[in-house]
């Protein structure tokens, strides 16, 4: 290189041009920092995170080439260095290292700021500080700045979550909380960044995190469960790039899954306004069945997790139920302008009539037969209140309908396993039994009556084994247990008569016989009584809850 510029500027000093004067550095300078004031918020965030020297390092390499340049006018502006060829007397060297340093300043500035992961143990008081100080300016862009920082760093901050230091680990779990309770930014992970999202489940994953002091996940999933814009809705809705990244795998992850209780959230029961879509539902069901298969799949899933799901998918069914008990009070036609509700009950009941019970045979032998039981002992709870949900809606059609769906599983197809069964039917004739002896709502009894009413009559076609011992069972409640009741006009808890609560309109009671009312013909069918006239309200223990 120096033979290059002797090339061009040979031994004749005088002649030689002068390419960089002091005007033309501070000139440099200016630019440099004119140029420096419209960085991004993001570079600032970063360089704010550095240390001084690194924050810095533009000033100081623009500093260094503009001292370079004024050594050059003071050395040869006055003659006190007569000038040469070498590198300390020939000028065009000091302009030369000067052009570099202000290259190199803004070049190193770029590169410092755009590595994104900067995040240590060292330096983690100020990481926490400077990204909550950001998200704390409540401006978009310098939240967004913020969200970027973090996710870059997010595996790092999960690993000192893991750490052996107490300070640093709970200084990292302090972080994520906070970062990730912030409405925007969970609002952005949730709607709008499907790679960070994903990303983020992995990270969980990956260092094996637990949901000891972590509420940062819950709060993820309750947005992706509950807000409409969330990659769980768009992925059902076939929306663009949440099809192909499917993020229902998350419900793999086995750690994940064990660890974290992303159904439990009493909030994903709740209706809030009057605009619902059927959508909830369906996102609600998707997730219980992927929990399910995974369930199957690892064994080790918390039984918990799962019946968490199921309380959701009882409380929902139960307040669309109320729902649609409001509007049928205002006479107001559901299937046409509340057909999202309706839907709803259709996508519940299917699932709720889906589920055939869990066996020994999909569950290794080491695993205990009680947590079979009370997996089985949670779906037969939900799917009786959602009988007796159904049962406080007043139009039959609907309630009819619905049965169809719930009792699918137990109907159709391939047999239900056994301990389901009488886990469902302990539950069933519990809540009967609580209507009839302690006269208390909902009318499980109604819900019953609608769906097998019309085979209680002696010309009805023939069902399974299992239906026929279950008609012979309601034939000895009416007759057994009810019909003294009625026959005394007995009254409910609040006041209303029992047999209006209690019997469906396709099912009436006089002179001491039950008959069926066909509702499209209207002919009247006579139920008879049971050959075995033993109570069966003595069998069971009425239900408290």
């Amino acid at each position: 290189m120096f033979n290059i510029i002797n090339h061009y500027h040979p031994s004749s000093p005088p002649q030689a041009s002068s390419f960089l004067d002091l005007g033309g550095a501070l000139t440099a300078v200016g630019l440099i920092g004119l140029v420096y004031q419209f960085r991004t918020p993001l570079w600032t965030l970063i360089l704010s995170i550095k240390t001084p020297s690194q924050r810095n390092l533009i000033w100081i390499f623009s500093g260094a080439g503009l001292l370079v340049i004024l050594l050059k006018v003071l050395l040869f502006g006055d003659q006190w260095v007569k000038e040469g060829q070498s590198l300390l007397t020939n000028p065009i060297y000091y302009e030369l290292i000067a052009c570099i340093l202000f290259i190199i300043g803004p070049l190193s500035t770029i590169w410092f700021a755009s590595n994104l992961k900067i995040f240590t143990r060292k330096n983690c008081k100020k990481f926490y500080k400077k990204i909550v100080e950001e998200i704390s300016k409540n401006d978009d862009k310098h939240s967004q700045a913020a969200f970027e920082i973090f996710m870059a760093n997010f595996d790092d901050i999960c690993s000192v979550m893991k750490c052996t230091n107490k300070d640093a680990s709970h200084l990292a779990i302090d972080l994520a909380n906070e970062v990730l309770s912030d409405n925007y930014i969970v609002e952005l992970l949730t709607t709008k960044r499907l790679d960070s999202l994903i990303y983020f489940f992995e990270c969980i994953e990956k260092n094996q995190l637990s949901s000891k002091g972590n509420f940062f996940v819950s709060k993820i999933s309750q947005n992706l469960f509950l807000n409409h814009e969330s990659f769980f809705y768009k992925h059902l809705s076939m929306d663009g790039l949440a099809l192909s990244s499917n993020i229902y795998r998350i419900f793999y992850f086995e750690n994940l899954i064990k660890k974290f209780p992303l159904l439990d959230s009493h909030q994903l029961g709740y209706l809030y306004g009057n605009e619902f879509k059927a959508i909830r539902a369906d996102v609600l069901i998707t997730a219980m069945k992927h929990m399910i298969c995974a369930y199957k799949q690892f064994q080790n899933i918390p039984i918990e997790n799962i019946t968490y799901g199921l309380k959701n998918v009882s409380e929902l069914f139960h307040n669309l139920c109320l729902k649609i008990r409001r509007l049928e009070k205002k006479e107001i036609d559901i299937f046409h302008e509340y057909g999202e509700e309706w839907l709803a009950l259709q996508l519940l009941s299917g699932f709720l009539g889906e589920f055939k019970g869990i066996n020994n045979n999909t569950t290794p032998i080491s695993k205990e037969m009680d947590i079979l039981v009370n997996l089985n002992q949670e779906f037969a709870k939900a799917l009786s209140k959602s009988i007796g949900s159904l049962s406080l809606i007043k139009d039959s059609t609907v309630i009819y309908q619905n049965m169809i769906s719930l009792l699918n599983g137990l109907e159709i197809g391939t047999p239900p396993v056994a301990e389901y069964v009488n886990e469902f039917e302990k539950e069933m004739w519990g809540q009967i039994a609580k209507n009839v002896v302690s006269r208390l709502y909902p009318p499980y009894l109604k819900g019953y009556l609608i769906y097998f009413g019309g085979w209680l009559p002696p010309d009805s076609c023939k069902l399974n084994q299992g239906s026929q011992a279950i008609l012979e069972n309601i034939r000895k409640l009416l007759y057994v247990d009810l019909k003294p009741l009625l026959d005394q006009n007995a009254l409910m808890a609040n006041g209303d008569l029992m047999k209006n609560a209690l019997l469906p309109p396709s099912l009436i009671y006089e002179n001491g016989e039950y008959a069926y009312i066909d509702r499209f013909n209207q002919s009247r069918r006579i139920i008879l009584p049971p050959q075995d006239e033993t109570s069966i309200i003595a069998t069971v223990k009425p239900i408290l809850y």
